[in-house]
């Protein structure tokens, strides 16, 4: 067993004990606990950032600049051509002021089809003028025929009662020598024979006036009769010129349609001033486009922002938007606030937006529908270079809608909260 164990020789292990090189020593570096307490620092700083930082969430959309009371667009309600443009640019136009002189005249083979129905209708206007001068002279003719017979039968009427009167003096002065028989009769002073006579005779007078009194009462018949009849004449006549005056004002009427359809005019609905004219002397129109622009009296001037379905979910009245002027770069001259005042609660196309102009022609390719929203501005005017230069209707913009605001860890376990249902 000892043999086993000493296997080695006393030399060699003593040899082997010795340290040759020394004793190792661990160290640590400083640059190692140099880096521990930097990344411990900034561990430290991510994690209070994360706590106590936060991030406003942005929108940014397309843009312009517009009235508060809006553009006035002015299209025609007639398809024609641009006879007269009676405004420029710049102008200050009221109410109902002239703006175009529209020509509408439409042509066949033979020329002008308004020419024609015009000419027609000046004939049928001659005619019914002619037709009615016929028709009032046959009236005095025939009032005049029956205002003469009148007149023959009332101066048979004044003979007969003139006759009336002198039968009743006749029967008179009979009635009185008949009293007078009547009353010596009886003592023989008259004869029988003389007194029958004188009886007959007061008798006869007494039939020619009823007979005369007959011939009275169908006189004045008569004349009655004709007085109706002229009544009636007038009558019908102011019928038969009501219904030719009724015509004649048709025909009028529509000669002033057929005038009215070879032109027409175009004016302004509102006092204000024409900012952009599209349409010129002798194009022809279309009614689907706009012929001129014109801006309220009001200057006051707001954006429009046009913003697509998937930015409008959280957009709320009074959220700030930070705008940025296509005219002013905001590298040089910052940024402009406004705060958003109207959300529209329906989308339209993109190719439907009352913009002055094309704002985002991308937007209108791919015909994406949108919300107005429109929000004040902080200022009517910018700094640039010293001095405040005013904004101008339809200047084009970008803007940045700023949104929810949350921590920074929130934003990191957005994920989590989305899934959980907590905001």
């Amino acid at each position: 067993m000892s043999e086993k164990k000493n296997i080695f020789r006393k030399e060699v292990l003593e040899a082997k004990n010795q340290g040759w090189a020394g004793n190792v020593i661990l160290t640590r570096p400083f640059s190692f606990t140099l880096l521990t307490i930097c990344s411990l620092i900034i561990g430290l700083m991510i994690v209070f950032f994360l706590f106590f930082g936060s991030y406003t969430k942005r929108s940014t959309v397309q843009g312009q600049l517009v009235p508060k009371d809006g553009l006035i667009q002015v299209y025609s309600n007639v398809q024609g051509f641009i006879s007269k443009k009676l405004v420029a640019e710049g102008q200050t136009v009221k109410k109902d002021d002239v703006l175009y002189s529209i020509a509408t005249t439409k042509y066949n083979n033979e020329g002008s089809t308004s020419a024609a129905i015009d000419k027609e209708l000046e004939n049928k206007a001659a005619a019914l003028d002619i037709e009615k001068y016929q028709i009032n002279k046959a009236h005095e003719l025939q009032v005049q025929i029956y205002l003469m017979q009148k007149s023959r039968l009332e101066d048979d009427l004044n003979q007969v009662v003139a006759s009336i009167r002198l039968q009743e003096e006749e029967i008179e002065t009979t009635k009185k020598v008949l009293d007078n028989y009547r009353s010596i009769i009886d003592i023989g002073a008259v004869s029988r024979e003389d007194f029958d006579s004188k009886n007959m005779e007061y008798l006869l007078a007494l039939e020619k006036k009823d007979s005369l009194e007959t011939n009275k009462s169908s006189l004045k018949k008569q004349i009655n009769e004709q007085s109706y009849t002229v009544e009636k004449l007038q009558h019908e006549h102011k019928n038969q010129l009501s219904q030719l005056d009724r015509l004649l004002y048709d025909n009028q009427q529509q000669s002033v349609e057929v005038k009215a359809s070879e032109s027409s005019v175009i004016q302004a609905s509102q006092p204000g001033v024409v900012s952009s004219i599209y349409a010129q002397t002798g194009q022809y129109i279309d009614l689907s486009k706009p012929l001129m622009t014109i801006l309220p009296q009001s200057n006051v001037l707001v954006a429009q922002l046009y913003v697509p379905d998937i930015a409008i979910g959280f957009m709320d009245v009074g959220d700030i938007v930070l705008l940025r002027y296509q005219a002013y770069p905001y590298q040089k001259f910052g940024h402009a606030k406004a705060r958003i005042s109207s959300i529209a609660k329906t989308a339209i196309a993109a190719q439907n937006i009352p913009s002055i102009g094309t704002v985002s022609l991308e937007e209108q390719m791919n015909n994406k529908p949108v919300y107005l929203v429109k929000a004040v501005l902080d200022r009517q005017d910018i700094q640039a270079y010293g001095e405040r230069l005013p904004l101008q209707v339809g200047m084009t913009l970008e803007a940045d809608v700023l949104q929810e605001r949350r921590k920074l860890y929130e934003w990191v376990l957005e994920p989590i909260y989305s899934i959980t249902g907590k905001i």
